[in-house]
């Protein structure tokens, strides 16, 4: 019986290409102070310092990936030598800013928010430094790991050709500030120019099919809706995602095929969504792999089991899967599928540690902060195209919050729906996205293959401003 024994998650877990920044040279031929140096030398590719990368248009920004090993206070915990625990992780956040030779900041204060993990906690987002990359004055970088307000950890670097540009640093944090000496905790980040990633750039939104959450609330039924955690697509959804593979398969044309990025929600049936829905995506050479993206996931919310995840690392990948067979179990083509499945990679950066907030609803602040880090990851992304499978409150969020002056004024009604109303389940709304734009960061937004806004009646017949019809995408921006 074919129960996906035969796919490996722990192989398929990788670090994607999509995480990559443009990769700053110094040169490509060979160094001309290189006495041994021919016409016919291969190239030597250096990356450019901090120092020699940056110009007056581009800001410096900070692309914290995470930090490993992070302590925590817990009294009971050391009172009984690691016996009873008080508690399961800290809140460690992160804080960093530039100075020059005498002390003085330059620029401003870079934060990212408090998680609720110690293991491996991720952020995978930029913030702006506020200075120019390549500014004279400045001298050194400074970063502290904070657990509340208690202070972890700390790391100084100079600014200077030995710091690069476009790369991952991992450096060890100094703990003796924090009364934890040898401690060995560290963080890695990159330091980037934001004139490379600061075009304009097309986006997907991708909404999940039906789950059996859904499927139970419309009837009602709370033993179904309470019975597990994390819901996977029920068999609705499944036919819901085949159908969208089928029209964007007829669309040969459109960006929506052709991706930079495929970024999706760890959740059981954004991730089920997005290998069934984008199977015709992903099927192509060079374009079979999933982000998992954890500020894209669902809003928690008081009783919500169905986004109340478990899963991290590799096991997110074997949930998925395990629940790919169930749906698939009788189906025909159920042996494609896992095998199709098996080909894929996922990225997993970002799930080493509780990807999710321990709590029972996340509060406003707390979505608030997620939603910032979302667009920022979206906003200083190096990608042009890119694809979230995602969920229909988060979306709803980010409309409300991101969409520009400009767009609200000239089209108040649809604007108004899109904050208010939900993208149907596997509909798809294109986004317009400009990170210069001061106004509001969602610069257009259009509905996509006939999908409709619903409201808690049930689908709207929205004046979306879109002359798509039902199997077509817009392809003269492809």
């Amino acid at each position: 019986m074919l129960d996906g024994s035969n796919v490996n998650p722990v192989a398929m877990a990788v670090r994607s290409k999509g995480r990559r920044f443009p990769h700053r040279l110094l040169s490509e031929t060979s160094p001309a102070s290189s006495s041994e140096a021919s016409p016919k030398s291969p190239p030597v590719a250096q990356t450019k310092s901090v120092k020699s990368v940056g110009s007056s248009e581009g800001e410096c920004l900070l692309f914290l990936e995470r930090a490993i090993n992070v302590p925590y206070a817990d009294t009971i915990r050391d009172l009984t030598c690691q016996a009873v625990s008080s508690k399961a992780h800290g809140e460690p956040s992160v804080r960093a800013w530039a100075e020059d030779k005498s002390g003085k900041m330059v620029g401003k204060i870079a934060e990212w928010p408090a998680k609720h993990a110690n293991s491996a906690p991720s952020w995978y987002t930029a913030c702006s430094l506020g200075f120019p990359m390549g500014h004279e004055g400045v001298a050194k970088l400074k970063l502290e790991l904070w657990d509340k307000s208690v202070l972890v950890g700390s790391l100084e670097m100079p600014y200077d050709e030995d710091l690069p540009a476009h790369a991952c640093i991992d450096k060890e944090l100094d703990m003796k500030q924090a009364g934890q000496p040898g401690v060995s905790c560290s963080m890695s980040f990159q330091v980037i120019d934001s004139k490379e990633v600061m075009a304009k750039r097309t986006v997907y939104f991708v909404r999940h099919g039906e789950s059996s959450w859904n499927k139970a609330q419309s009837k009602m039924d709370l033993y179904e809706m309470g019975r597990q955690t994390d819901h996977p697509l029920s068999t609705k959804g499944r036919d819901q995602a085949e159908n969208l593979n089928s029209l964007i398969e007829k669309a040969e044309n459109a960006m929506l095929l052709k991706p930079d990025v495929v970024y999706v929600s760890p959740l059981t049936r954004a991730i089920q969504t997005a290998v069934i829905g984008l199977q015709k995506v992903l099927s192509q050479p060079g374009y079979g792999e999933l982000v998992l993206m954890a500020n894209a996931r669902e809003k928690q919310n008081f009783g919500g089991f169905d986004s109340k995840p478990h899963a991290i690392g590799s096991d997110v990948i074997k949930r998925t899967l395990d629940e790919l067979v169930l749906l698939y179990k009788g189906k025909d083509n159920m042996k494609t599928v896992v095998d199709e499945f098996g080909k894929l990679t996922f990225d997993t950066e970002e799930v080493q540690d509780r990807w999710w907030n321990n709590v029972s609803a996340e509060s406003d602040t707390q979505v608030k902060a997620r939603l910032d880090a979302f667009m920022a990851q979206l906003k200083y992304s190096p990608h042009k195209t890119i694809v979230v499978v995602g969920h229909s409150h988060f979306f709803r969020a980010v409309f409300k919050q991101f969409l520009s002056t400009e767009f609200k004024e000239t089209n108040k009604e649809f604007a108004r729906q899109l904050s208010t109303m939900k993208l149907p389940n596997c509909g798809v709304a294109q986004l317009d996205l400009d990170p210069a734009s001061e106004s509001g960061l969602v610069t257009n937004v259009e509905l996509l293959l006939g999908s409709q806004l619903e409201g808690d009646g049930g689908l709207c017949k929205c004046s979306a401003p879109t002359n798509l019809q039902e199997n077509e995408l817009r392809t003269d921006k492809a």
